[in-house]
């Protein structure tokens, strides 16, 4: 077995986590599901938008891929969500007490 290890003084400051989806979602592509944005904006309540990005892939290949991402904050900006239908991109920065943060949630293709 393994001990629980507590420690006084926290020492990440800031946790990034990416979730890179096999194929883009297509719900994701146009607009953002009513259900997503009502789970994501309880715990991220700031919401911004951002119409288009533009990615070049590598400076050989002249690929670019375009996608819509939708931000989502925290009340003071200390956690960040990205949804975007190639990935999700989540990232917590250290500011003051520690907090659990607990998002679940199913994504299907009905």
């Amino acid at each position: 077995m393994h001990e629980d290890i507590r420690y006084e003084k926290h020492f990440l400051k800031e946790v990034i986590v990416r979730i890179d989806f096999v194929a883009p979602l297509d719900e994701l592509t146009k607009s953002l599901p009513q259900k997503v944005a009502k789970v994501a904006s309880q715990q991220f309540p700031i919401v911004e938008r951002t119409e288009e990005l533009e990615v070049r892939m590598g400076e050989l290949r002249h690929r670019k891929t375009h996608f819509k991402q939708w931000n989502f904050f925290g009340k003071e900006r200390e956690k960040h969500l990205v949804l975007t239908a190639p990935f999700v991109f989540i990232t917590f920065s250290r500011t003051g007490k520690p907090r659990r943060v607990v998002i679940r949630g199913k994504i299907s293709r009905d």
